[in-house]
């Protein structure tokens, strides 16, 4: 597993080596997750020799001396951009934590996220409209975004995870690119508020870098949703064109159920809702399922006899001709003449006194 993010962060920076540019951004962008696992700004030089030799290993004849000296080049490069990512990232993320304590210090977190939006209301009038929601409710959801963001700024993955998520709440809310700018000069003149005399322009650097990446990736999410959104809102009108709801949903169902056990429980849920006994009726439901398809699987397999449903008889014991009707009753009735008769007691056998 390591070994495939190797290849993907080598595969970036060489598709990137043409562009200083965004070859720093990428290097900048990996710094806090080289910081969490453990990087040192030393331990470039031996990755660097062991990309040599894996060079080597790999190319056999073609690793001649020109392409070393053009790995080397770009290794030495590299490394010293990614010692100063590293440095830049410990100084951003204590910034960063710094200044959010100070701010959560001088201020309840209610009271931070009304300060928001009496400087949003201030320098940006005309979006009053766009925040219609009550002003509590939208300070607490501030707060809430802004605390996530700090607590992830040194995981890129799980930031990215929490920053889709916040993309798909705000396209709800009808976020649009040119927000972002304003709300970014909003969310920093806050904090210089907030933090007061203890503001320096470290903490406006490092609350501005923050808020860029993740506005940057918040907009390529709703980007893409809003794109693939049209194309899934038009092929749904064509489906509903040319089936019905009732029908498209059963041949769905039916495949479903045939092997996918963890859709079946989704689409129980799904129809259940919060009423406890819909939830009783759909939790037998699945039961019943389960075993049927079980039956199903081992009567494919081979290893069970296909059982008759219960209280339902085969048809050889109900579709019977008159005349198979009669023999059957005339076979019971002599089997029943032909009984021995049972044993009678040796007290009832013996005659009385009185006989």
């Amino acid at each position: 597993e390591m070994g495939a993010k190797f290849e993907l962060i080598f595969e970036d920076i060489v598709s990137a080596v043409e562009d200083p540019v965004a070859m720093n951004r990428k290097l900048k962008a990996l710094a806090p997750m080289h910081l969490k696992v453990g990087v040192k700004p030393e331990h470039t030089d031996r990755m660097g020799s062991a990309l040599y030799v894996t060079l080597d290993q790999v190319l056999g004849a073609d690793y001649t001396a020109e392409v070393k000296a053009a790995w080397e080049w770009l290794w030495a490069w590299l490394s010293m951009v990614m010692v100063q990512s590293l440095e830049d990232a410990t100084n951003e993320a204590t910034v960063l934590t710094y200044s959010w304590d100070i701010a959560l210090d001088n201020l309840e977190e209610e009271e931070l996220g009304q300060l928001l939006f009496d400087t949003l209301f201030e320098l940006a009038p005309n979006l009053k409209p766009v925040f219609s929601k009550p002003r509590q409710i939208l300070s607490s959801k501030f707060v809430e975004m802004m605390s996530t963001l700090v607590s992830f700024h040194g995981d890129p993955m799980r930031m990215e995870e929490q920053i889709t998520w916040l993309g798909f709440r705000h396209l709800k809310y009808g976020a649009k690119p040119e927000h972002s700018k304003v709300l970014g000069d909003v969310l920093i003149e806050t904090m210089a508020r907030a933090v007061d005399e203890d503001w320096t322009m470290d903490m406006a650097d490092a609350w501005h870098e923050l808020w860029h990446k993740a506005c940057e990736d918040m907009m390529s999410v709703i980007k893409d949703a809003t794109a693939y959104g049209h194309a899934v809102q038009s092929m749904w009108n064509m489906v509903r064109q040319r089936t019905s709801e009732a029908v498209f949903g059963g041949t769905l169902r039916k495949l479903l159920l045939s092997g996918t056990e963890w859709v079946s429980h989704l689409s129980h849920g799904i129809l259940e809702g919060d009423d406890p006994k819909e939830k009783k009726r759909a939790a037998k439901e699945r039961e019943k399922e389960a075993r049927e398809a079980k039956q199903q699987q081992q009567q494919q397999d081979g290893k069970a006899p296909a059982k008759t449903p219960k209280g339902v008889r085969s048809m050889s014991m109900v579709i019977r001709s008159p005349t198979s009707s009669r023999k059957s009753s005339q076979e019971e009735t002599s089997t029943a003449s032909a009984a021995p008769e049972p044993p009678r007691s040796e007290a009832a056998a013996r005659p009385t006194k009185d006989s």
